[in-house]
Order: structure tokens, then C-alpha cells, then sequence
């Protein structure tokens, strides 16, 4: 659900001819009352995005949520479009088209723009209000991320040799980031909270492994 306004403000902003994206915040429309284990860290998984009340340029790691974006259709083409394998298959909540789509605009010097006045609201499903679900949603964030590393379309097969092993010796020389992603949490949220972030280092791992199981 849109605010009223937001095709008038996409359309006559006075630099979207020269962005790569633009959009803004998401906001939550919760089906049942938010469980108090989900906390603030993990909204984004929830296709939730606040970042403030000033527009703005995004750098480094920060990407728009494709609820809410918009990019000129040259310039998709241009970027070879959106890849299907990185998005949702079924109930398989794979995740990364979107951001590969805004790498690729960053790839060619476009920018990325934050208007706040460019708002959503995003329904959150009763049935995504579940550990298991978030766990799976974790799994499948960590796994894009490393096919997004691995593009063999922007990376030369040395490199991605380089970045692969490089990848695995971390995770793997430090067993006890992933260690939570197998313990129980009970009712404590910050245990829930490392879990998830475990399951998604899990994820990126197998990534780079080369594997990627539907249940994660």
C-alpha cells in the first residue's frame, strides 16, 4: 500500500533521470501483534525499512527494498535485468535479486537515493511470525549473498577461486560463530537474535561451498 502521492514524487524528482534507483521507507502492517523475540535487528528480514527522516545517498552495504523502488527501464535492461534464480521460487523465500540489481546500477557510477517521502506499507504475514520461518529466511539471505559474490559474470575465475577460499577459511577457522545456529533459544530474544545471525553465516557458507538445500 502506497501513500497517494508517490508517483508524483518518483515522476518530477529533479534528479531521477540521472539515479540509478530511487525509493524509501517500508512500513510494517502486522496480520497479528509483532512477538517480542523479533527484535528491531531483524525487521529487515521482514521486508521492513527505516532509515530516517532525511533524504539521502546510500553507500557501502545499504540498499533500497524492492517493495519500494524505482528504476528507469533503459537502465534495467542495461544492467541484463533482474536474475530469477535469487528471488522467491514457491514458498522457498530465496532473497537478492533486488540488491544484485543495485550493485549492478552501482557498477556503472548511478547512485542509489533514500526519499522519505517515497513510504509503503508492507503487510506482514501471520504465517512469517515464526522462528522456523525466520531461521529459513536467514538460511536463504546468507546463501544469495554468496552467489552474489560468486557472479561468474562479474568476477574472473581467479578471483572467485581467491574469494571462495578465502570465505570458507574464516567461517571455518572460527566453528563458534556458527555454534549458535544449533542451540536452543527458549523464550530469550538476544539468543534468538545470534541464532538467526548464525543461520545465516551458515548460509553464506554453504554458498560458497557450492551446495544450498531448500529447508536450510
Amino acid at each position: 500500500m502506497a501513500t497517494p502521492d508517490i508517483s508524483a514524487i518518483i515522476l518530477t524528482h529533479d534528479r531521477v533521470a540521472l539515479l540509478g534507483c530511487l525509493g524509501g521507507p517500508v512500513v510494517p502492517f502486522w496480520e497479528v501483534s509483532r512477538p517480542e523475540w523479533l527484535l528491531d535487528s531483524l525487521l529487515p528480514f521482514m521486508t521492513v525499512l527505516d532509515m530516517g527522516d532525511s533524504a539521502c545517498d546510500l553507500k557501502g552495504e545499504t540498499f533500497l527494498f524492492g517493495t519500494n523502488f524505482a528504476i528507469q527501464r533503459d537502465l534495467l535492461e542495461k544492467i541484463g535485468g533482474y536474475r530469477t534464480e535469487l528471488g522467491p521460487i514457491g514458498r522457498w523465500h530465496r532473497s537478492g535479486k533486488d540488491t544484485y540489481v543495485q550493485r549492478q546500477v552501482r557498477r556503472i557510477g548511478r547512485t542509489l537515493r533514500h526519499e522519505p517521502g517515497i513510504r509503503v506499507q508492507h503487510r506482514v504475514q501471520a504465517g512469517r511470525l515464526t522462528k522456523r520461518w525466520v531461521l529459513r529466511r536467514m538460511y536463504w539471505e546468507g546463501l544469495a549473498r554468496a552467489r552474489q559474490t560468486l557472479d561468474p559474470s562479474h568476477i574472473q575465475p581467479g578471483e572467485r577461486r581467491a574469494c571462495t577460499w578465502k570465505a570458507r577459511r574464516r567461517l571455518l577457522h572460527s566453528p563458534r560463530r556458527l555454534v549458535p545456529s544449533v542451540i536452543p533459544t527458549g523464550s530469550s530474544s538476544k539468543l534468538f537474535e545470534r541464532k538467526a545471525a548464525s543461520r545465516r553465516r551458515l548460509g553464506t557458507l554453504t554458498g560458497y561451498l557450492g551446495f544450498g538445500s531448500r529447508e536450510g
